[in-house]
């Protein structure tokens, strides 16, 4: 039996502030000291501690100590909850009356001491509705008054906080100072980055020197290029960047939804204007040449040259590897989505060889390599399947279609067949009757079951009478001739005592039910018709008379 049913209940507390000063954290120890008291020293309930946030506001849960007593109510180790204000259990009213359903549901009663309402009295829903709206109107009117102090500071010059390496943290930057060591750091990536270094070389640079960022951890390469398009460095503040769409929303960056304020030596610069645009530049031709701006990474011929319209990105190429070895002739290009996983993309993969042969024959490329082929080609965009649309630098637009490859036809060649077929020969021989039932027994049960559906199946039937033409029937009855002239009489006497012994009762079996399931009605007919056109034509008898004959010989 629990506690609860016995009369005792278990009861926990929650407390919290939203904005930390010198004063607030005596105001937390406050709050904690009353529950604790006020519940060890109550009969008939039990003490399961104090949660408490500090410094986090009540607009959304993401709030470590209500995650926590959160998980104790559902874990079933509290009874009842108890808390200051509604404002304190949060300020926004969907979810306070969310969270306040859902412990009610599972037997946790919460009480709001200074609106004295219980979520396990009869109006207590109504009386928290009412009061947690409230509690979301004064925390949105809170907002936009703080919005409205940071545009006015806005028009005055002045950041909401002004917080970047190389300079000191200030309120509003009009008090930062060059932190000069920083400094250092930031001027030498700036001349490292003109002087074709790349981001990830600097990375690894700063960390053989020991030079870390201010939270201690290596500076990796997003952080550098972020630093190399950061036009604070150059003492110009752009403030309004980023906006709050509403309470409890992500500040994102804003699309010229509200004005924005350019203000020119602001903080004092560290990057000189002329090195800032050479560095801009640099940084749009890096993008324009894609993969090539990078030259720690291996580049080929159709590198960032191959463009998916779907995906608005390149392909990448992605050689065929069988048993871990890699053929570069077999080399195909995939879309980035397809390639890495991220996403399902309807373009196929496109064969290297394709486009070559495009190039040369369609094209007049005759020796293609990364500079010929950029000389006429500018792009080429994969619209659809088959088809891709080259863009010349020429400025003509020319939509060709990109042949697909058999690798199997070209590379099975005549000597290639020879040795596979000596190697199935000797594989064969040097099993006996035996070990060759064992064998195809087993690869048999390996070989997977496909499900084709009858449109399939009568698709492949279709294609095999098409294929089943009278020259190719005459083809092989030439070649079935030629191997059995070519065998001798003992090998002719093997294969007849190999056919012989085939027939185990077992395959016997086997092929009458074959052989039953496949006498279908329409054979029956087609049999049939062809059995009466026999006759009509003489060249065979009645079974009946057939038997006659047979029995009369006999006698």
């Amino acid at each position: 039996m629990s506690e609860k049913w016995e009369g005792i209940l278990r009861v926990a507390a929650y407390a919290r502030i939203s904005v930390v000063t010198e004063r607030t954290p005596k105001s937390l120890a406050t709050q904690i000291d009353y529950y604790s008291t006020l519940i060890q020293s109550t009969p008939g309930w039990k003490y399961m501690g104090v949660y408490s946030d500090e410094g986090k506001s009540g607009t959304n849960q993401n709030r470590a100590g209500f995650q926590e007593l959160l998980a104790a109510c559902r874990n079933g180790q509290i009874d009842l909850v108890l808390t200051k204000s509604i404002s304190r259990f949060g300020r926004n009213t969907l979810d306070v009356l969310t969270t306040c359903r859902e412990l009610k549901e599972i037997g946790v009663e919460v009480r709001f001491e200074k609106e004295g309402i219980s979520t396990f009295s009869a109006d207590g829903e109504l009386m928290l509705t009412l009061l947690a709206s409230f509690a979301q109107a004064e925390s949105e009117q809170l907002s936009e008054n703080v919005k409205w102090r940071v545009r006015k500071k806005f028009e005055q010059g002045r950041a909401n906080g002004f917080h970047l390496y190389g300079y000191t943290d200030s309120k509003d930057g009009t008090d930062a100072a060059i932190v000069e060591e920083e400094a250092k750091v930031i001027r030498w990536v700036y001349d490292s980055f003109l002087n074709k270094v790349s981001a990830e070389r600097m990375s690894e640079q700063l960390e053989e020197q020991g030079i870390k960022g201010r939270d201690g951890q290596s500076i990796g390469p997003s952080t550098i290029r972020c630093w190399l398009k950061n036009e604070a460095y150059t003492g110009t503040l752009v403030l309004g960047r980023w906006i709050t769409p509403g309470l409890g929303v992500h500040a994102r960056p804003q699309n010229n939804e509200q004005t924005m304020y350019r203000v020119e030596n602001a903080v004092p610069a560290i990057i000189d204007r002329e090195t800032f645009d050479k560095v801009q530049t640099e940084r749009a031709k890096r993008r324009s040449q894609g993969a090539f701006a990078n030259w720690s990474i291996r580049t080929s011929t159709f590198t960032s040259m191959i463009y998916c319209t779907h995906c608005q990105g390149y392909f990448r190429a992605a050689n065929w590897t069988k048993k871990g070895r890699k053929d570069d002739s077999r080399r195909r290009w995939v879309c980035r989505t397809n390639r890495d996983g991220v996403a399902s993309c309807p373009t196929k993969p496109i064969a290297e060889r394709s486009l070559i042969h495009i190039c040369q024959e369609q094209l007049g490329i005759e020796e293609l390599t990364i500079e010929s082929l950029r000389e006429v080609v500018e792009r080429i965009e994969i619209t659809r399947n088959g088809w891709g649309t080259f863009i010349l630098t020429s400025g003509e637009h020319r939509e060709l279609e990109i042949p697909t490859i058999d690798y199997r036809h070209q590379t099975w060649t005549e000597e290639r067949a020879k040795t596979h077929g000596q190697k199935l020969r000797s594989f064969w021989e040097s099993m006996n009757e035996e070990e060759r039932r064992e064998y195809l027994a087993r690869t048999k049960r390996r070989k997977p079951s496909y499900k084709r559906s009858p449109e399939t199946i009568e698709k492949m039937r279709q294609a095999q009478k098409d294929r089943w033409t009278p020259e190719a029937r005459a083809e092989v009855g030439r070649r079935n001739r030629e191997r059995w002239a070519a065998m001798t009489e003992e090998e002719k006497a093997e294969r007849f005592r190999r056919i012989k012994a085939g027939f185990t009762p077992e395959g016997k079996a086997r092929k009458a039910k074959a052989s039953k399931r496949s006498w279908t009605p329409e054979r029956k007919a087609k049999a049939s018709k062809f059995m009466r056109e026999m006759r009509a034509q003489g060249r065979c008898q009645p079974n009946n008379q057939q038997g006659t004959n047979g029995k009369e010989e006999e006698k």
